[in-house]
Parts: structure tokens; sequence; C-alpha cells
């Protein structure tokens, strides 16, 4: 495996065959689309992902262990979006925040950025808080489904305010060296 970046808690590498199968597991138990992420359909999914995205096993230094993978979305973007996604046990330690730092370090240094994107659902105050101590300010708050859905769910009486989910986007400073 080869590293990208590191610090003293975790460290991002490359993929490779051993954790992509680990991303594909992990990414089918917790997508909406659980089929994409089969076994059977995994080799087709991966081609589409890797040709806008950009994902980094996240690596315990301690143990060795894969306990997350950060990633890019819209790689050619000049704002790409930032996500994190962290093996349940693991947590509550820094490492989401440290292993997204590392990624938008790596980033900015190979690709032309003007600001990192960082979406997380009003509810979820880690994903919220990693995105403020990137020094993200929120610039957007939406519906996570589209009006049209909810005004007929509405108008129907299958859909109430409180089963509206939203998201807010954050825009990330990408970090300059200081000399």
């Amino acid at each position: 495996m080869i590293i990208l970046k590191s610090s003293d808690k975790v460290s991002i590498a490359e993929i490779d065959e051993e954790t992509k199968e680990i991303y594909r597991q992990m990414s089918q138990s917790r997508s909406v689309i659980k089929s994409m992420y089969s076994s059977e359909q995994f080799p087709r999914t991966w081609e589409s992902l890797k040709e806008y995205d950009f994902v980094c096993p996240v690596i315990e230094n301690q143990t060795g262990r894969v306990c997350g993978f950060a990633q890019i979305l819209e790689m050619d973007s000049k704002t790409p979006e930032v996500g994190i996604d962290i093996i349940d046990e693991c947590m509550g330690k820094g490492y989401g925040y440290e292993s997204t730092k590392l990624l938008m370090e790596y980033f900015s240094e190979t690709h032309g950025v003007e600001y990192f994107q960082w979406k997380a659902l009003t509810n979820n105050a880690a994903s919220c808080a990693i995105a403020r101590k990137h020094g993200g300010t929120i610039v957007k708050k939406k519906a996570s489904i589209p009006q049209r859905v909810i005004d007929f769910g509405k108008e129907n009486g299958i859909l109430t305010d409180e089963d509206i989910t939203y998201v807010y986007t954050f825009h990330i400073p990408v970090k300059t060296k200081v000399d």
C-alpha cells in the first residue's frame, strides 16, 4: 500500500485491491442502493466512481487497519466536495478530521482548487463539527429531497415537516503553506 500523507493518528493511502474490497463492503452496508455495491455490479460501479472521485483508505497508524475512507467527489472541479466515512467502532477518535485534513492538503498540492465543499445533514453534529474545524462556513441549507416531492407528499398527506431532512453545504478554504 502506498501512503500518500500521514499524521500522528492516521494515514491516507492509494486504494489497492484489498482496500477496494473493504470500500465495497462498507459502501454496500451503508448505501440506499445496495445493488451498486454487490460483488457482481461493483466492477462497473468502480469504473464509474474512479472516473470522477478520488478515494483513499484511512489507515489507523497504531494498528495498520483500515478505519474508513476519505474521498474527493468531482475531482475535476475547482470546488470539489470532500467526504468521509469512518467505520463505526473508530468514530469519535478524531480520524475523520485528521484524514480529511490530509486529503485536502494532498489534493490541493496536486490539483487547482479554489475551495472545498463539505455537505452534511443538519442533524449530523459530528460532520458539521469537522467542517467547522476545517474553517468551513455554511453557504447553503437545502432539503435533501426535491421541492416537488415535498409538495406532492404534503398535498397527499404522506409527508410532514418532520419527515424532511436538510443538508448544509459548507465552503472550506484551501490552506496555503506558510514559508
